[in-house]
């Protein structure tokens, strides 16, 4: 019983995990340098518009569907970054990747307020800005066990027509694994669940992939992120949850990335399981 309710603490914790107030943008410096990460909601005009001319370029210069994807998401971070008040936000970059959130301040907001779009995940977020540049290759039925939030949001907001639909059930899909508690053993699962796609040319997802034994042994994505290459590093974005904001951060290389999902997730610990790992792009990075 300990370890079915445990199993599920850790399954809701990684589900959830990944009237309209007039705000005035100011506009700010974002060109810094990166070395050490910097942090931010896109809750200003500097930092939202840095955010939306660095996703064009790496992902919808040459592909309209991408581009028009990458506009459909910044809708949706103006609309809950609007929502929930942007001076309850982080506008400039701020070198703190642990931002402490009046989460119940922004959920009553959220609830209040006349919005656009459901509340989304990271999940949804994350496919939203990668399918278009992205080609399936795999066949078969998905195991969409764990994604039936997300799916409910999904159909809610009309936001992914019926082929983009089953693709990303297809994607985020349950994968079949067995019991080894070693991450390289587990990220061999899924690189060979990933050989059947093609991922962005100039962008990564980057997931952190959980082990779950509640009902038999099954791989699947926790949480993902989009990284994208810039003049003075990388850039990943990400939504924590349905309900907590959207963040972009800067970061100096892809290691500084990889690292700060591994912390971030490091809690998420089962000893019957193997512990989250790092993927980028289908191949495990650690």
């Amino acid at each position: 019983m300990k370890k079915i309710l445990l199993s599920l603490v850790i399954m809701v914790g990684f589900l959830a995990a990944c009237g309209q107030q007039q705000v005035v943008r100011k506009p700010s410096n974002v060109n810094k340098n990166v070395e050490n990460p910097s942090l931010s909601n896109m809750a200003n005009e500097a930092s939202f518009d840095f955010v939306k001319k660095t996703l064009k370029e790496k992902l919808g210069s040459d592909n309209d569907m991408a581009g028009a994807n990458v506009d459909k998401f910044m809708d949706m971070v103006n609309d809950y970054n609007k929502s929930v008040g942007e001076e309850n936000l982080i506008g400039d970059f701020k070198e703190d990747l642990n931002p402490t959130y009046d989460t119940g301040k922004l959920i009553e907001n959220r609830q209040k307020a006349q919005r656009k779009f459901p509340d989304t995940n990271c999940r949804i977020n994350a496919y939203l800005l990668a399918v278009a540049n992205m080609k399936v290759q795999r066949a078969g039925n998905p195991d969409d066990e764990m994604l039936f939030m997300d799916l409910e949001k999904i159909k809610e907001g009309h936001l992914f027509d019926g082929q983009v639909s089953e693709t990303f059930r297809k994607f985020f899909s349950r994968v079949p694994t067995n019991g080894s508690k070693n991450p390289e053993d587990q990220a061999k699962v899924m690189e060979k669940y990933f050989e059947g796609w093609s991922f962005p040319k100039d962008a990564s997802l980057v997931s952190v992939v959980i082990h779950d034994n509640l009902d038999g042994n099954y791989l699947f994505i926790g949480h993902i992120g989009v990284l994208v290459k810039t003049d003075e590093g990388y850039l990943f974005v990400e939504k924590i949850s349905f309900e907590e904001p959207y963040q972009a951060i800067k970061f100096h290389n892809r290691q500084a990335v990889y690292d700060y999902l591994k912390e971030k997730f490091k809690d998420y610990t089962d000893s019957n399981t193997c512990p989250p790992f790092v993927m980028d792009n289908g191949e495990y990075v650690g």
